[in-house]
């Protein structure tokens, strides 16, 4: 993955199109529907959890992501989803992103007043 905001795309054999972006931001995160298409931007509710990442895995685990696929105008993609596939990958995705959190806080710790977490 080149961010971690690019946890949802569909992929074709001649060009990829992004479905959905997650924006894991500190302040105001925040995902898009198909954000090369209509791109209707959704806050996350962090009165109910302050970890966007966290909820991203969440909805990813709880397989809801073929729901918000079609919420984004992809129906077709939805339908062809592997639900087993991304329920995998999303171990992956967490081991992954849980480490370089880790990395991230440890450099802080380091050098204070460098990187505000």
């Amino acid at each position: 993955m080149d961010r971690l905001s690019d946890c949802a795309r569909f992929l074709r054999p001649d060009h990829e199109v992004e479905l959905i972006a997650f924006d894991c931001f500190r302040l105001n995160p925040h995902y898009h529907y198909g954000p090369r298409n209509k791109n209707e931007r959704i806050f996350m509710d962090t009165t109910l959890g302050d970890d966007s990442l966290e909820w991203v895995l969440d909805q990813f685990k709880g397989r809801k992501l073929p729901a918000m696929i079609e919420g984004a105008g992809y129906p077709t993609a939805a339908a062809t989803l592997d639900a087993d596939l991304v329920a995998t990958k999303v171990v992956e995705v967490e081991t992954f992103t849980k480490a370089m959190r880790k990395r991230t806080r440890d450099r802080a710790e380091r050098y204070p007043g460098v990187c505000d977490l």
